[in-house]
């Protein structure tokens, strides 16, 4: 069920494997031949060193360090460029993330981009149904961005962005018009763009990893991306005195949409309980841990180690311990 002048990519992506054989993940999940990769001692997100092309690069732990092992990373432009490394081979990102879970990937984030040149979706119209609350959705939030420049007679747009959920989730939706950015950047007339939006998918860790099984499963990447944006958000016709949840589907978005099935991210419950802990000491506290951690390699001191020691678990986060660490079959009836 595709629509015309959709078209899905993955536009970011990390996987990372717990392994310190290089040569194995260069030869059979990248596929690039090492002698063509630039080499450098760079020390980043604590790895130690990294093979690149441009912007593909492949990131080593040191040999002590099994926590980290090794990280693949491409953004938006290494994404574009490694497609060319696909078609080479005659294959396409599918193949990849099969290699890529066949040799034990996890995905700390995984962005699915859909670029919309007809622009099915009028995004400021999507500002005001979200300020209207004429949405349904599992977000609690958003945010919008809206700009222009000052002209000798009118003032001149410089495109808008809505953004879903937060920055700091497992997941987190942008809606933009992309046809503005390039303008901007480019600095040319927006109009030799045309229409184009693009709605960006943004997930992380087990989320990533569901949508990496989807996308397997289906080999349709507009389809998983329409489908997943139906999971987590529906814009609706709603009059105040009504049922929002039975409201009308918004007819571009159902247009959009074009009868892709919801498509959840489904997180094994005990990991999803641990997952909210986690996630918050990775987006507020651990780089301040790392800091800690430096200044006691420099010094030789244990401070952090001493704080961890010292550190009490409430009965919530025993309890919260006892769930990760236990089968969920075993506390069913």
């Amino acid at each position: 069920m595709g629509n015309a002048y959709l078209e899905a990519k993955i536009d970011y992506i990390r996987v990372s494997f717990k392994t310190h054989d290089l040569d194995k993940i260069l030869q059979q999940v990248l596929h690039i031949r090492k002698e063509y990769m630039l080499h450098s001692e760079v020390a980043r997100m604590s790895y130690v060193g990294m093979y690149q092309i441009d912007n593909i690069h492949c990131y080593y732990a040191a040999p002590s360090d099994d926590a980290k092992g090794i990280l693949i990373q491409m953004s938006g432009q290494g994404c574009r460029q490694f497609e060319g490394f696909l078609e080479a081979r005659g294959k396409t990102w599918f193949d990849f993330l099969k290699d890529c879970t066949k040799h034990g990937g996890q995905f700390p984030r995984l962005d699915i981009a859909i670029d919309d040149t007809k622009t099915y979706l009028d995004i400021n119209k999507l500002i005001v149904k979200c300020i209207k609350n004429e949405v349904v959705t599992r977000f609690s939030k958003f945010n919008t961005n809206s700009g222009g420049r000052f002209g000798k007679i009118d003032a001149e747009p410089t495109g808008s962005t809505l953004y879903l959920g937060s920055k700091k989730s497992d997941i987190f939706f942008r809606f933009y018009e992309k046809n503005y950015e390039q303008a901007e950047k480019l600095k040319i007339d927006v109009a030799e763009f045309g229409a184009w939006n693009r709605y960006e998918l943004a997930m992380m860790d087990d989320r990533a990893y569901e949508a990496v099984k989807l996308l397997i499963r289906t080999e349709d990447m507009s389809l998983v991306g329409r489908g997943i944006l139906n999971n987590y958000v529906c814009f609706v016709n709603w009059k105040k005195d009504a049922n929002k949840y039975r409201a009308q589907t918004y007819r571009d978005w159902e247009r959009f949409l074009n009868g892709a099935t919801k498509m959840p991210l489904t997180v094994e419950a005990e990991r999803e309980f641990y997952q909210k802990s986690m996630n918050w000491l990775r987006n507020s506290a651990s780089n301040t841990m790392k800091m800690v951690q430096e200044i006691d390699k420099i010094r030789g001191t244990n401070d952090l180690d001493e704080m961890i020691a010292e550190a009490e678990l409430k009965p919530r986060q025993e309890h919260m311990m006892d769930i990760f660490l236990n089968d969920i079959k075993d506390m069913v009836i």
